[in-house]
């Protein structure tokens, strides 16, 4: 069983790159040249889709909030005009071969928060028409490429439709959206979910767009009950110089200020501590060790809450006596508690006392 944290990654994390076993990114976006990535046993390549940027510009171009609209037109290349975005499926799976990657999320589009039957129906025909494309041309343009399809639903029965859809063309795995986790629901249907998949027999599983603390442990407790080959997890909130220098504490996950920035002490490769030693290090430079430092900081204490959940009751304990998940505690332990009776009892009774919660 896999668990890692991929970063996704912004056009200055090149150092991040050579220095971390994992990355996410977006060739609809920004992506490193084929030879910036390096070439290691063990290092992992993900890749969105472009799916955000079609579903977060279209929204804001709508409202009167932006200026470039997002469209999606087959072959003629992915290209950034004045007024759009254009996004290609085609192109997107020609990127995927040249840049290596080695788990690639089909083209998809978003839903709204309580979209309409209606706005489900499209939304769903057109990210099963790219992902049947793409999947059609996999041998072709990206042969190594695993290519993930990325679920979106608001209800059970969406779940399940959008899943049976789409098993139709044997995708590799999924990924499902694990952003909102402020609720018990929103916890416990994030459970429901990944106990959904597991009893689909599904092998990889990637929760995309939060690394908060409750979900890397719901993902350490699947995957310490062994219920994916491998699962996974991204998010953009490492890059705390977005809005003000942060780093990141790896037993808490908790946020301290860089208020000086030459006291911080990072966690860093030994490799590259080594290679500093005859380095100046600027205050840029320094910023970007601190990136790092968090990145690693994340996948160090995803790491811990995996070998903790090794024992499930080991887990448990943890969450029940460990201050600082205080108000995560509740909506942690009842969806580990879902998992963990899953495995236990089958999904058709979680299905069967649990499913009043899409209500």
């Amino acid at each position: 069983m896999r668990y890692f944290f991929t970063p996704a990654m912004n056009a200055g994390d090149i150092l991040i790159i050579q220095h971390y076993g994992y990355c996410f990114f977006n060739p609809a976006g920004w992506y490193p040249k084929p030879d910036k990535l390096p070439i290691r046993i063990g290092f992992v390549c993900l890749s969105d889709s472009g799916g955000y940027q079609l579903y977060s510009r279209n929204k804001d171009y709508e409202n009167g909030n932006g200026s470039r609209r997002c469209i999606v037109i087959p072959g003629v290349g992915i290209k950034t005009r004045k007024n759009c975005l254009i996004i290609d499926p085609i192109d997107l799976c020609r990127k995927y071969g040249e840049l290596g990657i080695d788990y690639g999320f089909t083209l998809d589009y978003p839903l709204s928060d309580n979209a309409s039957e209606e706005e489900y129906e499209i939304n769903l025909l057109k990210s099963y028409e790219w992902a049947k494309l793409m999947i059609g041309l996999r041998d072709d343009l990206c042969p190594t490429t695993k290519l993930l399809i990325p679920l979106h639903y608001c209800t059970e029965q969406q779940l399940r439709h959008y899943f049976n859809t789409m098993s139709k063309l044997n995708p590799d795995g999924y990924a499902i959206p694990v952003r909102d986790t402020s609720t018990w629901e929103d916890m416990v249907r994030i459970a429901y979910a990944l106990c959904f998949l597991q009893h689909k027999r599904v092998k990889i599983v990637h929760m995309f767009g939060s690394s908060r603390r409750e979900i890397i442990i719901l993902g350490a407790a699947a995957s310490g009950l062994g219920m994916f080959q491998q699962l996974s997890f991204d998010s953009t909130s490492w890059n705390t110089a977005i809005y003000v220098l942060q780093y990141l504490d790896s037993k808490t996950l908790g946020l301290h200020p860089v208020h000086d920035i030459k006291k911080v002490k990072l966690n860093l490769p030994e490799s590259l501590i080594e290679e500093l030693q005859s380095t100046v290090i600027d205050p840029a430079l320094k910023k970007k060790l601190i990136l790092l430092h968090n990145v690693i900081a994340t996948s160090d204490h995803a790491n811990a809450m995996l070998k903790r959940a090794k024992d499930i009751e080991t887990l448990k304990r943890f969450i029940e006596n460990t201050p600082h998940l205080s108000i995560q505690r509740r909506r942690l332990l009842a969806s580990i508690g879902i998992l963990h009776t899953s495995m236990k009892r089958g999904f058709p009774y979680i299905e069967k006392w649990f499913g009043w919660i899409w209500n």
